[in-house]
Protein backbone atom coordinates (compact mmCIF):
# COMPACT_ATOMS: atom_id res chain seq x y z
CA UNK A 1 0.00 0.00 0.00
CA UNK A 2 2.38 2.61 0.63
CA UNK A 3 4.11 2.31 -2.38
CA UNK A 4 1.09 3.20 -4.27
CA UNK A 5 1.67 6.61 -1.91
CA UNK A 6 4.80 7.18 -3.15
CA UNK A 7 4.66 5.97 -7.21
CA UNK A 8 3.38 9.25 -8.68
CA UNK A 9 6.40 11.02 -6.90
CA UNK A 10 8.50 8.95 -8.38
CA UNK A 11 7.30 8.84 -11.49
CA UNK A 12 6.65 12.77 -12.12
CA UNK A 13 10.67 13.62 -11.16
CA UNK A 14 13.10 12.68 -14.30
CA UNK A 15 16.62 12.70 -13.52
CA UNK A 16 16.98 13.70 -17.17
CA UNK A 17 15.32 16.98 -16.26
CA UNK A 18 16.84 17.41 -13.18
CA UNK A 19 20.52 17.08 -14.21
CA UNK A 20 19.47 18.77 -17.65
CA UNK A 21 18.29 21.92 -15.52
CA UNK A 22 21.39 21.28 -13.27
CA UNK A 23 23.59 22.09 -15.69
CA UNK A 24 21.43 25.14 -17.23
CA UNK A 25 21.75 26.71 -13.60
CA UNK A 26 25.59 26.25 -13.54
CA UNK A 27 26.08 27.79 -16.25
CA UNK A 28 23.99 30.86 -15.33
CA UNK A 29 25.59 31.05 -11.95
CA UNK A 30 29.75 30.85 -13.99
CA UNK A 31 28.42 33.28 -16.16
CA UNK A 32 26.16 35.82 -14.46
CA UNK A 33 28.71 38.36 -14.82
CA UNK A 34 28.65 38.25 -18.32
CA UNK A 35 24.91 39.06 -19.19
CA UNK A 36 25.69 39.13 -23.07
CA UNK A 37 25.77 35.49 -22.85
CA UNK A 38 23.10 34.80 -20.81
CA UNK A 39 20.52 34.25 -24.13
CA UNK A 40 22.38 30.60 -23.75
CA UNK A 41 20.70 29.34 -20.83
CA UNK A 42 18.39 32.02 -19.82
CA UNK A 43 15.27 33.21 -21.93
CA UNK A 44 12.00 35.14 -21.52
CA UNK A 45 11.69 36.85 -17.96
CA UNK A 46 14.60 35.46 -16.19
CA UNK A 47 16.87 37.01 -19.22
CA UNK A 48 15.13 40.00 -18.21
CA UNK A 49 15.58 40.26 -14.96
CA UNK A 50 19.13 39.37 -15.01
CA UNK A 51 20.02 42.09 -18.01
CA UNK A 52 18.01 44.50 -15.37
CA UNK A 53 19.73 43.07 -12.48
CA UNK A 54 23.30 43.79 -14.31
CA UNK A 55 22.74 46.80 -15.60
CA UNK A 56 21.41 48.03 -11.74
CA UNK A 57 24.43 46.85 -10.46
CA UNK A 58 26.58 48.47 -12.50
CA UNK A 59 24.96 51.89 -12.32
CA UNK A 60 25.65 51.75 -8.69
CA UNK A 61 29.37 50.59 -9.07
CA UNK A 62 28.35 47.36 -7.07
CA UNK A 63 30.84 44.68 -8.06
CA UNK A 64 30.79 40.57 -7.03
CA UNK A 65 33.07 38.09 -6.13
CA UNK A 66 32.30 34.10 -5.73
CA UNK A 67 29.93 32.31 -7.24
CA UNK A 68 26.53 31.25 -6.24
CA UNK A 69 25.95 27.58 -6.22
CA UNK A 70 22.41 25.52 -7.31
CA UNK A 71 21.18 22.43 -6.28
CA UNK A 72 18.36 21.33 -8.02
CA UNK A 73 16.16 18.66 -5.55
CA UNK A 74 13.20 17.89 -8.08
CA UNK A 75 12.89 18.96 -11.51
CA UNK A 76 10.12 17.60 -14.14
CA UNK A 77 7.67 19.12 -16.78
CA UNK A 78 9.05 22.68 -16.95
CA UNK A 79 9.51 23.17 -13.04
CA UNK A 80 12.42 22.70 -11.01
CA UNK A 81 13.07 23.65 -7.16
CA UNK A 82 15.73 23.77 -5.29
CA UNK A 83 18.50 25.54 -3.20
CA UNK A 84 20.60 28.78 -3.42
CA UNK A 85 23.84 28.99 -2.29
CA UNK A 86 25.29 32.48 -1.99
CA UNK A 87 27.77 31.81 0.69
CA UNK A 88 30.70 32.02 -1.67
CA UNK A 89 29.36 35.45 -3.17
CA UNK A 90 30.48 39.03 -1.92
CA UNK A 91 29.06 42.14 -2.83
CA UNK A 92 31.58 45.42 -2.61
CA UNK A 93 30.34 49.05 -2.97
CA UNK A 94 31.89 51.27 -5.75
CA UNK A 95 34.31 52.05 -2.68
CA UNK A 96 35.71 48.89 -2.04
CA UNK A 97 33.54 48.46 1.53
CA UNK A 98 31.82 44.74 1.71
CA UNK A 99 27.67 44.87 1.60
CA UNK A 100 26.27 42.33 3.55
CA UNK A 101 22.69 41.55 2.47
CA UNK A 102 19.47 41.17 4.54
CA UNK A 103 19.04 37.54 3.77
CA UNK A 104 19.87 33.89 4.46
CA UNK A 105 23.11 32.04 2.92
CA UNK A 106 20.93 29.04 1.33
CA UNK A 107 17.80 30.24 -0.01
CA UNK A 108 15.25 28.48 -2.17
CA UNK A 109 14.52 28.62 -5.39
CA UNK A 110 11.78 27.95 -8.31
CA UNK A 111 12.85 27.86 -11.95
CA UNK A 112 10.74 27.62 -15.29
CA UNK A 113 12.26 25.45 -17.95
CA UNK A 114 12.05 25.15 -21.58
CA UNK A 115 12.18 21.56 -23.65
CA UNK A 116 15.84 22.85 -24.11
CA UNK A 117 16.63 23.76 -20.50
CA UNK A 118 16.85 27.02 -21.34
CA UNK A 119 15.05 29.14 -18.01
CA UNK A 120 11.97 31.23 -18.77
CA UNK A 121 11.83 32.01 -14.97
CA UNK A 122 13.74 32.06 -11.85
CA UNK A 123 12.02 33.06 -8.57
CA UNK A 124 14.38 33.13 -5.32
CA UNK A 125 13.08 32.71 -1.78
CA UNK A 126 13.42 34.33 1.32
CA UNK A 127 13.07 30.93 3.05
CA UNK A 128 16.27 29.61 4.02
CA UNK A 129 16.60 26.12 2.83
Amino acid sequence: MRILLVLPLLVGCSPADQEGLQQALDTYAAQANQPSSLSRVLTGEALANAQKSAELLAELGITQTGQAHFAVNAASEGLGRGCLDLSKVRLFSAKGELLIPARANRVEFEASYQSDFRISKLEISERAC
